[in-house]
């Protein structure tokens, strides 16, 4: 079969697996039928949203999935409160939490209002709710949180609950 690659933006609310839970929707459900046969790269957890990469290329997916492979993740998080100095300081230095090391390569503060901040973080690897762990560890409480981009790959306007094809440049 031929190998096909989409990025598909999850809305929060719906599960990356394959068995429903509770009666909650799952990203196979929300599919059509000829994209039921993909595989997720990777897990966003329940209340996540944005860029998941999904294919049928089993190799692909666990190569990308690979700490040695160090592919950029990019989340945009809505945060209370607007974390000031110390927050930041931490956010930036990373931290061991729950035994798991998030070392963030990049984070900005991209703007605040009405007491909630909005952040940009950029990770090299991908662990279990890392992103959530690292906030919680800063003293900040996550509104929202959407991964933008997985390595090559943008989120930008695909419309939550949608899928479109990969370029040949991102894969």
């Amino acid at each position: 079969a031929e190998s096909r690659y989409l990025a598909y933006n999850k809305p929060a609310g719906v599960l990356v697996s394959r068995r429903s839970q509770g009666g909650r929707p799952n990203v196979f459900d929300q599919l059509g039928e000829s994209d039921r046969g993909l595989h997720a790269v990777g897990r966003l957890d329940l209340e996540s949203e944005g860029l998941l990469l999904l294919t049928n290329d089993g190799v692909l997916a666990e190569a990308l999935l690979h700490p040695r492979t160090g592919l950029k993740r990019v989340y945009r998080l809505w945060v209370v409160p607007v974390p000031g100095v110390p927050a930041m300081r931490l956010l930036r230095e990373g931290a061991t939490v729950e035994g798991t090391e998030v070392m963030p390569s990049r984070v900005l503060l991209e703007g605040a209002e009405r007491g909630q901040g909005k952040l940009l973080v950029e990770i090299l690897e991908g662990k279990k709710r890392e992103v959530r762990l690292l906030a919680r560890a800063a003293g900040l409480h996550v509104r929202r949180l959407v991964r933008v981009q997985f390595g090559p790959v943008r989120l930008e306007t695909l419309p939550p609950g949608r899928t479109r094809a990969l370029t040949e440049t991102e894969v």
